[in-house]
């Protein structure tokens, strides 16, 4: 479990990787990544406009240092192709999330089974399908009220597929994760845990 120190390290970071992306800053040496951030970690940077989504993109696998994946999460997510690219002048008004993730465990189940197999509010989901894939955090599920069938059937439509394809498709592969999230409480403001009580704001 990562420390409430650790997630701000890990926000903060996010937060000079997207300033640089979006251009606040000349793009300058980091210190040499420590403790947690220098283990190999997934994680996702998600960037938000009040209660709007303005950019999430991360790297869903322990393929590198959580630095690294922080610094690619929050260039993508200011250039996610979803929306317009992130302007210097907005970033002073958007909020930084950070998820940092555990390792994908396979979920195999008959599709009948998977909505028993899913925690909502505890797992992400990411299916596979041929070249397809498709992936949603586990606090999306609960920021949208989905059952668990709306999940699976959410995380199809994110691989592209149909949303009852879990019901009956074959060769699709699913794997379950966890996410310790954290979050600025305003644009540049304190850090907490989300679900933990948010700290006063000036």
């Amino acid at each position: 479990m990562l420390s409430i120190e650790d997630g701000k390290d890990a926000v903060r970071l996010a937060r000079r990787h997207a300033e640089d992306a979006a251009g606040l800053a000349r793009p300058k040496a980091h210190p040499a990544p420590q403790g947690v951030l220098a283990e190999r970690r997934g994680a996702f940077v998600t960037l938000w406009s009040g209660l709007a989504l303005r950019g999430c993109v991360g790297v869903p696998e322990p393929t590198m240092r959580l630095a690294d994946a922080l610094r690619e999460g929050a260039e993508g997510a200011v250039r996610d192709p979803r929306f317009p690219p992130v302007t210097r002048r907005e970033m002073d008004a958007l909020r930084v999330e950070v998820s940092v993730l555990t390792p994908p465990l396979a979920l195999v189940c008959d599709p009948e089974e998977l909505p028993q197999r899913i925690l909502v509010g505890t797992h992400g989901l990411v299916v596979r399908h041929a070249r397809a894939a498709g992936l949603l955090l586990p606090q999306v599920p609960v920021e949208h009220g989905m059952t668990a069938e709306e999940f699976l059937g959410a995380t199809c439509r994110k691989a592209g597929l149909g949303a009852d394809a879990w019901r009956a498709r074959d060769g699709l592969r699913w794997s379950t994760f966890e996410a310790e999230v954290f979050e600025e409480a305003e644009p540049r403001g304190p850090v907490h845990r989300r679900g933990e009580e948010r700290p006063e704001v000036a």
